[in-house]
């Protein structure tokens, strides 16, 4: 290739680089799709509708002498001494990033209220789960083995 093929070459590419947006106006493939950018697309949506933001809690892992499994609908928690299951949640609450949960589950074949605090936090290692069974103190602490999912 000589100098003068280059410099045609380039010519070329900077007359479609210069074409290229005035194209790319009228072209529908090219029109972004965010609410703020398409016209009679607001922020506001669509008068009357309602938006449903649906919150998960999950994890399942090990605390310091305590193992566990969590969601929305059961918690399922074993020490050496002490075998729990829920049987009913009745309020779960969420926070920005921990979930409270409340109801009756079966504390080694007894019926006792319950009720958990799981907090999921960014850094590994960090999340939480402390559970209050009956009139016994809380068993659960920091989880270090496995993870709480909370959104």
């Amino acid at each position: 290739m000589n100098l003068k093929a280059l410099i045609s070459i380039g010519v070329a590419c900077l007359a479609l680089v210069a074409v290229a947006p005035a194209a790319a106006d009228n072209a529908p493939c090219c029109t972004s799709l965010y609410p703020e950018t398409v016209d009679g697309a607001g922020l506001s949506g669509v008068a009357g509708a309602q938006a449903s933001i649906v919150r998960a809690l999950r994890g399942g892992g090990a605390t310091a002498g305590a193992t566990f499994t969590v969601s929305k609908r059961s918690l399922v928690l074993a020490t050496s001494s002490l075998s729990f299951r829920s049987l009913r949640v009745q309020t779960l609450r969420f926070g920005s990033n921990d979930a409270t949960m409340k109801g009756v589950g079966l504390l080694n074949g007894r019926r006792v209220s319950f009720k958990a605090v799981a907090v999921h936090n960014a850094l590994p290692g960090v999340d939480t789960l402390r559970v209050s069974l009956g009139t016994r103190a809380a068993v659960g602490g920091r989880v270090l083995e496995g993870s709480i999912f909370i959104r």
